[in-house]
Protein backbone atom coordinates (compact mmCIF):
# COMPACT_ATOMS: atom_id res chain seq x y z
CA UNK A 1 0.00 0.00 0.00
CA UNK A 2 1.47 3.11 -1.02
CA UNK A 3 0.83 6.28 1.54
CA UNK A 4 2.01 9.26 0.95
CA UNK A 5 2.29 12.12 4.00
CA UNK A 6 2.07 15.64 4.09
CA UNK A 7 4.23 17.16 7.01
CA UNK A 8 3.26 20.23 8.82
CA UNK A 9 4.37 22.35 11.47
CA UNK A 10 1.81 24.16 13.56
CA UNK A 11 2.89 28.06 13.56
CA UNK A 12 1.16 30.42 15.95
CA UNK A 13 3.42 33.37 15.14
CA UNK A 14 5.86 34.01 12.67
CA UNK A 15 7.84 36.90 11.56
CA UNK A 16 7.57 38.53 7.84
CA UNK A 17 8.88 40.81 5.65
CA UNK A 18 6.34 43.87 4.75
CA UNK A 19 5.87 43.02 1.50
CA UNK A 20 4.78 39.49 2.80
CA UNK A 21 2.81 41.08 5.02
CA UNK A 22 0.43 43.33 2.64
CA UNK A 23 0.43 40.20 0.21
CA UNK A 24 -1.48 37.91 2.84
CA UNK A 25 -5.00 36.26 1.93
CA UNK A 26 -7.99 37.88 3.37
CA UNK A 27 -8.45 34.71 5.61
CA UNK A 28 -5.16 35.32 7.08
CA UNK A 29 -5.76 38.53 7.91
CA UNK A 30 -9.03 37.98 9.58
CA UNK A 31 -6.82 35.12 11.77
CA UNK A 32 -4.60 37.51 13.04
CA UNK A 33 -4.42 38.28 16.87
CA UNK A 34 -1.94 41.14 16.67
CA UNK A 35 1.16 42.29 15.03
CA UNK A 36 4.30 43.91 16.47
CA UNK A 37 6.66 45.50 14.11
CA UNK A 38 10.33 45.05 14.57
CA UNK A 39 12.62 48.05 13.02
CA UNK A 40 15.71 47.05 11.10
CA UNK A 41 19.14 47.55 12.94
CA UNK A 42 21.25 50.29 12.32
CA UNK A 43 23.38 49.48 8.73
CA UNK A 44 20.72 47.05 7.47
CA UNK A 45 19.27 47.55 3.78
CA UNK A 46 15.31 46.55 4.54
CA UNK A 47 12.39 47.79 6.15
CA UNK A 48 12.28 45.24 9.21
CA UNK A 49 9.68 42.24 10.36
CA UNK A 50 6.12 42.19 11.52
CA UNK A 51 5.85 39.50 14.37
CA UNK A 52 2.06 38.23 13.29
CA UNK A 53 0.45 36.33 16.30
CA UNK A 54 -2.26 33.97 14.73
CA UNK A 55 -5.66 33.60 16.53
CA UNK A 56 -5.62 29.85 15.65
CA UNK A 57 -2.64 27.98 14.43
CA UNK A 58 -1.63 28.16 11.10
CA UNK A 59 -0.62 24.53 8.94
CA UNK A 60 2.25 24.82 6.83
Amino acid sequence: MNTKTIHLHKISKESLSPKEFVNLKAGDKANISYTEVVPPRLGQKDFGKITVHYKNPVYK
